[in-house]
């Protein structure tokens, strides 16, 4: 798996709770690092609703005294809950002091945590950047066992726990890992990603019909807004994982081999594109009818 870090330190902290405060002060912490770490602010007002809120942290970066103000500009604002994270890094942290919070209001001071695991981390895939090894260790030992749930990939990963509650899928995130597995010839994989896609997707049509903006990744059940683009079936990837790379007015780019169990037929301006596991059958409006059964791409140029 790839992982996040520190953009200046590279550091990957598992995270930490420096200081839990309530209402406005100053706090002595007396916190040394053994890597240079930056500190994010979470802030809870008690009638939840923003506060024009000021953290300053003072301490050490080796030699140097370093000081940081956090001011209200810095605080993204979500249901009474404002989050801001540092610019600066510190070896030593001395004291955080807080303006602006009420008696009644919370706040935590945290090192990130950079082990946290989302599904943007597959991204790589997408990019090509992993090897072909690379590649194939993170199918097996990742996507495989640890975020392929039936419906699809959760967006945090396999459930660990039976009550732990549902994972959403995210449509478009699952539609750039199935690219990423046909670019390094995963496609029998690809195909059971969108397989259980699609069960999602149908899944909501008859139960609710309607799409919507996620699944959870083990019931099915509709999750976010109903109407939502993100909800409808991934047909490019669905196309492309058949062996159907490009289809216009010029030309027709086919792959044979289809990883899929059922023969799939895609229909064109009056051109019909058959597909199974061993050939492609491609009948023109004429009646007209090619078979290609060799495999790899084939390219047909309509003139």
């Amino acid at each position: 798996m790839y992982h996040y870090r520190d953009h200046q330190t590279h550091a990957m902290s598992a995270g930490e709770l420096l200081l839990e405060f309530s209402g406005s002060g100053i706090f002595p912490v007396q916190q040394d690092f053994e890597t240079s770490q930056r500190l994010m602010v979470v802030f809870e007002s008690s009638e939840h609703l923003t506060r024009a809120v000021t953290i300053r942290i003072k301490g050490w970066l080796g030699e140097k005294e370093v000081v940081e103000d956090l001011n209200p500009q810095r605080f993204t604002w979500v249901n009474g809950r404002g989050r801001a994270t540092g610019r600066s890094v510190f070896s030593k942290i001395e004291s955080i002091e807080v303006n602006g919070a009420l008696a009644g209001d919370q706040g935590w001071v945290r090192i990130p945590d950079y082990t946290l695991e989302d599904l943007s981390l597959l991204m790589p895939l997408w990019a090509g950047i992993p090897d072909q090894d690379q590649a194939k260790a993170m199918l097996e030992l990742s996507i495989q066992s640890q975020w392929l749930e039936k419906y699809g990939l959760a967006v945090c990963g396999k459930i660990k726990q039976p009550d732990e509650g549902g994972h959403g899928v995210l449509m478009p995130w699952n539609h750039l890992v199935g690219e990423g597995l046909l670019h390094y010839g995963f496609r029998k994989e690809a195909a059971e990603l969108v397989r259980r896609l699609m069960e999602g997707v149908i899944h909501n049509l008859r139960t609710h019909r309607d799409f919507y903006n996620q699944v959870d990744a083990c019931s099915g059940q509709a999750m976010g807004e109903a109407g939502h683009l993100h909800g409808m079936a991934p047909v490019g990837l669905f196309l492309r994982t058949a062996g159907i790379h490009q289809i216009s007015p010029e030309r027709l780019i086919i792959q044979t081999g289809s990883p899929f169990s059922h023969a799939i037929t895609v229909k064109y301006k009056g051109t019909g594109v058959t597909l199974n596991a061993k050939e492609a059958q491609i009948t023109f409006p004429s009646g007209q009818s090619v078979r290609v059964d060799e495999p790899g791409l084939h390219k047909v140029d309509w003139e």
